[in-house]
């Protein structure tokens, strides 16, 4: 799948807006998975492993989860909750700010551009790291992954499993990707096969259900794993701030 640009999630965490509204957008995984707007310009955003306690952001606001993890996660419910938390519950914000959805209207855009600016005037530096090289991604992998994503528990932040793309509609073409600490469900069209072209480089867009865009903002569909079983003759590479101990396919492609 794809879904976040550079700006929220990066270093690997994991990430498409029309042209009505042009803003920056956030990846969750950094080098591991989204896609970017192509009306937008992508920034990455840095993130590591961490698990919040708390329920709101000393920053004002429940804004838990909305943030990539470690660093970015820190700064934002600091500084920056109280965007955090208006763009969750507006219609759109968060599709937009991840470049994962064509969500960005008019009417988000004003939620959507204070984020940002608050991310990048108050957590620069925690946010937005130079994005990752190109990845090696693995073109031939199992049709049904054998680990059947039994790495990833669903609940809470965790809305959907992105191995199996279970708890989406694929008749409907949603995709399971990265949304903050977690994965969700993102609507369609999700058309970028897997090693195919994504993000802004792509017509296609976004990825298919089971896969990511590596690097989030314009690179290849990377499929999702658990364990190198589900990666062919690759193997699957291992993140920690990839929620719920998710990888991607690396390797294992013929000369």
């Amino acid at each position: 799948m794809n879904k976040h640009s550079w700006l929220i999630l990066a270093a690997l965490l994991a990430p498409l807006a029309p042209a009505a509204c042009s803003v920056t957008s956030v990846d969750p995984t950094g080098s591991g998975g989204s896609t970017s707007s192509a009306a937008a310009t992508t920034t990455s955003v840095a993130s590591t492993t961490s698990t919040s306690a708390t329920t709101s952001g000393v920053g004002g606001g429940d804004c838990v989860g909305i943030f990539p993890a470690g660093a970015c996660a820190t700064c934002g419910e600091a500084s920056c909750c109280t965007e955090g938390a208006a763009c969750d519950v507006t219609e759109g914000c968060i599709g937009c700010v991840y470049s994962s959805d064509p969500s960005c209207t008019e009417k988000n855009k004003p939620v959507v551009d204070a984020l940002l600016a608050c991310m990048h005037t108050s957590c620069d530096v925690e946010c937005f790291p130079p994005p990752p090289v190109p990845v090696d991604v693995t073109c031939a992998v199992p049709v049904s992954s054998p680990s059947q994503g039994a790495c990833v528990t669903v609940g809470g932040v965790i809305e959907c499993n992105p191995v199996t793309n279970a708890g989406c509609d694929a008749s409907k073409g949603e995709a399971c990707d990265f949304k903050g600490q977690g994965y969700h469900c993102y609507l369609g069209p999700n058309e970028a096969t897997l090693c195919g072209a994504c993000g802004a480089v792509s017509a296609a867009g976004h990825c298919k259900g089971g896969s990511t865009c590596l690097p989030a903002s314009e690179g290849k569909c990377g499929k999702f794993c658990c364990a190198d079983g589900d990666c062919g003759a690759g193997k699957c590479e291992k993140k920690d701030n990839f929620p719920g101990s998710v990888g991607y396919c690396v390797g294992g492609n013929p000369p």
